[in-house]
Parts: C-alpha cells; structure tokens; sequence
C-alpha cells in the first residue's frame, strides 16, 4: 500500500521559506494567495486593483519574510503587511478603504435587489468609520483570531477587541437610524 508524503506545515514551509528555500515559499504563497487577494479585494473595493496588490504583496514578500521574527502569529503579520500596503495603495490613489465590494453589490443585486440596498448602506458606513476600527472589521469578517488582528492592527487584543466592538456598535446604530429614517 502506497501512503502519500504528508503535506509540510504552515510553520515548516515558513522556516524554509525564510531560509531562502524557493520551493517552500512557492507552497507557501499558494497557500495564502487567497486571503491575500481576498483581504485586498475587501480594502480597495475593486477586482483589478485587488488583482495588482496581489501581485506586488506577492512580489515583496520574500524580502518581508526575511525580516518576519516568527512571533506570534505568521497569518496576522500577513494581514498587516496586506493592510500596510493597500493604505499605501488607497493614500496613493485618495480613495478611503472600504470592507464591501461595489462589484458584489452589483452582482447581487441582480439576485437580491433588497440584500443590494442593505450591503451599499453598509458600504456607506463603512467608509465613515474611523480607518482602524473599518480595518477591525475587515479582519474579523476574515476570521482572524483577536490575537492575529493584533498583530496586524499593532496593537494590544484588548485594543482590538474594543475597536471591533465599537465599530460593530456605530454600524449598527448608524444603520438603524437609517432604516427608521427611511421607514418615517
């Protein structure tokens, strides 16, 4: 009976990779190539800018990986070179950041045109949030632990959890006004 190799860890593919192994970084990148695209896709709001990201993120991050301590968690240091770089992107282009896709508002609204209405009225809320309480959000709707979001975010999990917390507070309370003020 042939058994297949057993696939390397996140964490084995990292070392290697750090230490210079093309072919553990190559693994490793496929890996993470969707929650990189995907977390760009959420910042920048638009397919071919996330596609561009992607690429540069992609690029630089053999260097990155380099300088990466192996503290805490390697996920959470990707969100952060991700957000770094599409608020550079954004700063660049003078656009805010926003966690919902006018692409999937489109989409959708074909199939739901009240779910449409409700995700470009969080959109627009989104983008009047403070940055780092839109970028809580974004990393939270990506699954990130408390503990990879502070890493990400620099700064404490209580930090972060109060960012979350607030921020999902004032979306709410934002879109209810909204709604009993269309409903008046």
């Amino acid at each position: 009976m042939n058994q297949e190799p057993s696939s390397p860890s996140e964490d084995d593919l990292l070392r290697s990779a750090q230490a210079g192994d093309a072919l553990s970084f190559g693994l490793w990148i496929e890996r993470q190539y969707d929650f990189i695209y995907r977390l760009a896709y959420r910042l920048l709001g638009h397919k071919m800018d996330a596609e561009d990201l992607t690429h540069d993120i992609c690029l630089s991050l053999p260097d990155k990986l380099r300088k990466f301590s192996g503290r805490g968690s390697a996920r959470g240091w990707l969100a952060q070179v991700v957000l770094n770089a599409g608020r550079d992107r954004l700063r660049q282009r003078g656009r805010l950041a926003t966690s919902l896709l006018n692409e999937e508002i489109s989409a959708s609204s074909n199939d739901n045109p009240a779910e449409a209405v409700y995700l470009q009225q969080v959109l627009t809320v989104m983008k009047s949030l403070p940055e780092k309480s839109c970028h809580a959000l974004l990393l939270a709707a990506e699954g990130l632990s408390t503990a990879e979001m502070a890493i990400a975010l620099q700064c404490s999990e209580g930090t972060v959890g109060w960012r979350v917390s607030t921020a999902r507070a004032e979306l709410t309370k934002r879109l209810t006004e909204e709604r009993h003020a269309a409903t008046r």
